[in-house]
């Protein structure tokens, strides 16, 4: 069966590619550049490549052992995306529009009428499976992924997930370190184990329209809007105005560019951008 290769730096993922191609690559996207396979490239966050969505049906593909499958990231439409290389996606259409439309629009969209309660049931699993089971900072996260892909579906880890989104406000609202208008900013310390900090837009009793988030675990600045695709600003065209064509992302959620380390500074700037300043 094929690897599954991690690589966040465009420069690394490029020397693989000139080794060897990847079989597939699933959201091997890198700014504004998607790494292809050679049989399959699920991408949808880069313009030019939303027609050909991470999430897929399986896919008949003449897989050896020596080849890998490329990622820039590990979340749950990646996941499906490997699932489909390696034929073992079983979830519903509706699962597959459910995950797309929340990874568009923000986990605090995850209740609405849009998601089926099948694919809340995955989401919450799958974020319950890994709060205990992060992804190993290595480039082959194969053993990783075949264990996520056969244990994160139970109604333990279901339960888990449910009360940690519920719980996750508190979380938010502890590491507010500034507002600015209608924007807010989150410092998450390296020792903090929490994602989906971009989906808490109400804290402190006030609604805030955009949430930039710094890790200083990865040295990662996100910033995300609560509208989503569906209007405010474009955080693509404010992240790549400040940090250059590797950020990278969709309308309503982006990043810095992978495999360089950023500072709180460097978020402030984010937003001052978002205020308005």
């Amino acid at each position: 069966m094929s690897k599954v290769i991690l690589v966040r730096d465009i420069k690394r993922a490029k020397e693989l590619v000139a080794e060897k191609q990847p079989i597939a690559t699933a959201e091997a996207e890198y700014g504004s550049t998607v790494i292809e396979g050679q049989t399959a490239t699920l991408a949808h966050h880069v313009q030019g490549w939303t027609s050909a969505p991470s999430l897929s049906e399986n896919l008949n593909l003449n897989v050896q052992e020596d080849d890998y499958i490329l990622v820039s990231h590990i979340d749950l439409d990646t996941v499906c995306g490997i699932m489909a290389v390696k034929g073992v996606y079983k979830y519903s259409p509706e699962v597959k529009k459910g995950i797309n439309y929340v990874d568009c629009n923000g986990q605090h969209r995850m209740f609405s009428s849009e998601v089926s309660e099948e694919a809340r049931r995955i989401i919450l699993s799958y974020i319950g499976y890994t709060l205990n089971n992060r992804c190993p900072q290595e480039e082959d996260i194969t053993e990783y992924v075949n264990t996520l892909i056969l244990k994160f579906d139970t109604e333990e880890n279901f339960s888990i997930g449910l009360k940690f989104v519920k719980g996750r406000t508190a979380v938010a609202e502890s590491i507010l370190v500034r507002a600015e208008g209608g924007a807010v900013l989150l410092h998450q310390p390296s020792e903090m184990n929490v994602f989906g900090l971009n989906s808490e837009y109400i804290l402190g009793g006030v609604e805030y329209d955009y949430i930039v988030v710094f890790n200083e675990k990865f040295g990662s600045v996100t910033a995300s809007s609560r509208l989503g695709s569906n209007g405010g600003l474009d955080m693509v065209a404010v992240m790549r105005e400040i940090f250059g064509e590797g950020a990278g992302g969709h309308y309503g959620i982006a990043g810095t560019p992978r495999g360089t380390t950023f500072s709180i500074e460097d978020a402030k700037s984010v937003l001052n951008a978002l205020a308005g300043k």
